[in-house]
């Protein structure tokens, strides 16, 4: 929601009724979740030029990460942070592509190993490179205080994000 927007005008306007605190809280996680979503968007422009998607690329650097070894299909949705659809759909897509490549266990015929093909590879440290200088261009304005500063914040939002869902959780059951 863009602090600009009714809808957030709207809230703002009702955390102000509250208090100047509430209102200074609301403001901040509005503004810091349009930043994210932003920089989020700007990054995910850097995967496009590269021919990847979030999914795609966090399956390509998991097998990057294990390189020259392959890894096993069933471990890279937990390691990659994608649910079993999204990592069977990023996998087709790559393969389809020639960036990675299935092979059955000789022995057990059960196992599917993965691995990157050479261009896969050569992809993925494109994409590592634009990833990077994205990330260095988006905050090249902070300092290292600055960067350890966010670093809090963020650590701290996302105890509050947790407290707030386990929150939500609880009065579900209720």
């Amino acid at each position: 929601m863009h602090p600009d927007s009714i809808p957030a005008q709207t809230l703002l306007a009702a955390a102000r009724q509250e208090s100047p605190a509430a209102e200074l809280r609301c403001r901040a996680l509005l503004s810091r979740s349009v930043s994210v979503h932003e920089t989020r968007a700007a990054l995910q422009g850097e995967l496009a030029r590269c021919g990847l998607t979030e999914s795609g690329f966090a399956v390509m650097a998991v097998l990057y990460a294990h390189e020259p070894g392959p890894v096993l299909r069933s471990d890279l949705g937990l390691a990659a942070g994608l649910s079993p659809m999204r990592t069977t759909d990023a996998l087709t897509r790559l393969e389809m592509s020639r960036l990675v490549r299935r092979q059955r266990d000789s022995q057990d015929r059960r196992l599917l190993w993965l691995r990157l093909t050479p261009e896969g590879v050569e992809r993925t440290a494109l994409a590592l490179r634009r990833y990077v200088a994205g990330a260095g261009l988006a905050t090249e304005s902070l300092d290292e205080q600055e960067l350890t500063a966010c670093l809090t914040t963020s650590d701290k939002l996302r105890a509050g994000a947790a407290l707030l869902a386990a929150d939500a959780a609880a009065a579900a059951l209720t």
